[in-house]
Parts: structure tokens; C-alpha cells; sequence
């Protein structure tokens, strides 16, 4: 049975406008360690990526997050899966924390919730809760991926596919049983507080 933790409110001060609040979603960065130079795809694909000449680097997600969040100013960024790639990362925290770089400089806060390529060889998705101990993580409080975020007037809510998205994706058309009814649940019993 799963419980909604209800995190304290991400600093009011943070809120450019009162009242008003800008959340940033980035999905999908798919973040490899800098160190890594070839990517080869899961059966049945076996698809090889040499990355620099094939023209992909890590970076460019890094980069994009940088401006966009320059360039609006969110209050909150919260990724929803895959912000790391654990098919090529030892390390998790060093992954994260390099994407959450740009977020570190602005001083914008910022949660997770991980998707199916979050985990890797070297960890699980316990291990991977150390990501919010990471600095301006609005979620160092929790225990679990599944969570609620207050920022002024609106409630993030974060479920948890339990890493279930590569045997239930939108790409393939089925997309149910991503989250466990359990989540839906403890969450609309908090709503009827």
C-alpha cells in the first residue's frame, strides 16, 4: 500500500510573482556520464552510438535546461523519468548532480521522479533516492518517489512507475498500469483532508 508523504511548501520567497507559480517539466534527458563515448541499444535493437561521431552528447540536454531555465524563471523543475541513463552511469549522484548543475547556479529547486533507465547495473531505485540529498532538491525530505510538493498555491504530485515504463510505454500504445492504483488512491484520500 503506498502513502502520499506531504513535503513543507519549496520557499515562498522563491515565488517571482505572490500567488503566481512557474513549474518547469523536463523528461527524457537520458543523461550519461561525461566519460561515456558509445552507447549500444538493448536486444533486439543492438543499435551502436559512437557519440561524437554520431553527433550526441550529454551536454545538449545540460545545455537546454540551462537556457529554458534562464529564460523563464520557474519556481520549481521537477523531472518526470529518465533524467540519467543508468545503461552507462556508475554513479548516479554524479550523474544528477551535473544535470541539476544549471539549477544549482540559478538557484531554482527542483524534484525527481525516475523512469525506467533512471536505475542501472550498479544501483536500484533505493539507492537512487540518495538523488534528493542533492543541493535545492525540494524532495530531501522524502522517503519514497511518491510524493507531494507543495509550491504556494499548487500541489506537485509525484507517483512512481516503479520502473515499469519499458514494459508499458506510450510508444507502443500501452500505458496502463503505469501507476499503481495504491498511489491514485493515497492520494485522493489526502485531497479529501
Amino acid at each position: 500500500l503506498c502513502t502520499m508523504e506531504v513535503l513543507p511548501d519549496i520557499a515562498p520567497e522563491l515565488y517571482s510573482t505572490p500567488g503566481q507559480v512557474t513549474i518547469l517539466q523536463c523528461t527524457d534527458l537520458h543523461h550519461f556520464e561525461d566519460e561515456s563515448d558509445v552507447f549500444v541499444s538493448p536486444p533486439p535493437r543492438n543499435t551502436v552510438c559512437k557519440f561524437a561521431p554520431d553527433g550526441y552528447s550529454s551536454q545538449r540536454g545540460v545545455d537546454l535546461l540551462r537556457a529554458v531555465s534562464k529564460r523563464i524563471k520557474p519556481n520549481l523543475v521537477v523531472f518526470t523519468g529518465d533524467a540519467i541513463d543508468g545503461r552507462r552511469c556508475i554513479d548516479p549522484l554524479k550523474a544528477m548532480s551535473r544535470v541539476t548543475e544549471p539549477l544549482r547556479d540559478e538557484g531554482i529547486p527542483w524534484t525527481f521522479t525516475p523512469g525506467n533507465w533512471d536505475t542501472g547495473e550498479h544501483w536500484g531505485r533505493t539507492e537512487l533516492l540518495r538523488v534528493f540529498k542533492l543541493p535545492l532538491c525540494a524532495s530531501e525530505a522524502a522517503t519514497s518517489f511518491c510524493h507531494v510538493v507543495p509550491v504556494g498555491p499548487v500541489e506537485v504530485c509525484l507517483f512512481d512507475s516503479k520502473g515499469t515504463a519499458g514494459e508499458h510505454t506510450l510508444d507502443s500504445g500501452v500505458c496502463d498500469n503505469l501507476v499503481d492504483s495504491s498511489q491514485v488512491a493515497a492520494y485522493t484520500t489526502l485531497q479529501r483532508r
